[in-house]
């Protein structure tokens, strides 16, 4: 299966989705290795088959035609991490890919800290959040959808949301202190109605966040949500059979009949089906 996926194509550039598999390979490499050196066999093989693999199908689904190259690297890494647990396949599938050495020989995976990309990460980690959002508004509404709209936040929010992002990291935020930072900032001053109601809410999400997630949402500065969903309404369309259109919060020509763009936050658009 790999083989063929591998010789259909013969593209170069590393696009967004491929840096996103090399980042995940690191993270993959990292759970195993550790899992095995504390002797959690079972662990690391649920990590090294089924985690990377599911790494393998949304990478292939949403890239459709696949980088050789990206590929044939990851695939190495991934028989040499189920190596220990399957010898005798992975030895098959290692010369099937043109290694005149043992796979059993071969050097163990080290986790490359220059090819995690937390933007990356970040990215396909909001557009599967993305998904499951819509896919719970349609099981929800029972609705066969004719167009779907999304709406990323505004400007002010994310400017809102970084500096929550960034006290959230420190520790526990009071909202009374946040909301008397905001009152003596002039560029706030004049959105208090809006920020009341919008910071209870983002503390509420932040807060769910681990630090790792928190640590690395402020490492990817994703200043484009909406540019991003753009650039994924293929794939987005393929998935849900039917038209996607994406704005901003406060783009004025915006179709929002039901007023539901003012529910957006940095990480979640709003969602409107119709």
């Amino acid at each position: 299966m790999f083989q063929k996926i591998i010789n259909s194509s013969k593209q170069k550039q590393i696009e967004h989705i491929d840096r996103w598999l090399f980042s995940k390979l690191q993270h993959r490499i990292t759970q195993v290795t550790e899992n095995i050196e504390q002797l959690k066999t079972r662990t690391a093989l649920e990590v090294a088959l089924y985690e990377v693999w599911n790494d393998f199908r949304w990478y292939i689904n949403r890239k459709q035609k696949a980088t050789a190259s990206t590929l044939k690297t990851v695939l190495e890494v991934w028989i040499k991490l189920l190596a220990p647990f399957a010898p005798y396949i992975c030895e098959e599938i290692w010369s099937n890919l043109g290694n005149q050495d043992f796979v059993s020989t071969a050097k163990w995976p080290i986790k490359d800290i220059s090819k995690i990309d937390h933007k990356a990460e970040e990215k396909e980690t909001i557009l599967v959040d993305l998904i499951e959002d819509t896919l719970n508004i349609l099981k929800a509404t029972k609705i066969s959808p004719k167009q779907i709209y999304y709406y990323s936040a505004s400007d002010l929010k994310r400017k809102i949301y970084q500096d929550l992002l960034n006290k959230a990291i420190k520790g526990q935020v009071n909202f009374k202190d946040i909301m008397k930072e905001f009152a003596k900032d002039p560029a706030f001053r004049k959105n208090m109605k809006l920020i009341a109601s919008f910071v209870p809410k983002a503390l509420k999400i932040l807060n769910k966040y681990p630090k790792e997630r928190k640590e690395r949402i402020k490492k990817a500065m994703i200043l484009d949500e909406k540019e991003f969903i753009k650039s994924a309404k293929t794939f987005l369309e393929k998935r849900f059979k039917t038209k996607i259109s994406v704005y901003t919060e406060d783009d004025s020509t915006k179709y929002d009949p039901s007023n539901r763009a003012r529910l957006a936050i940095p990480g979640q658009p709003a969602i409107f089906i119709e």
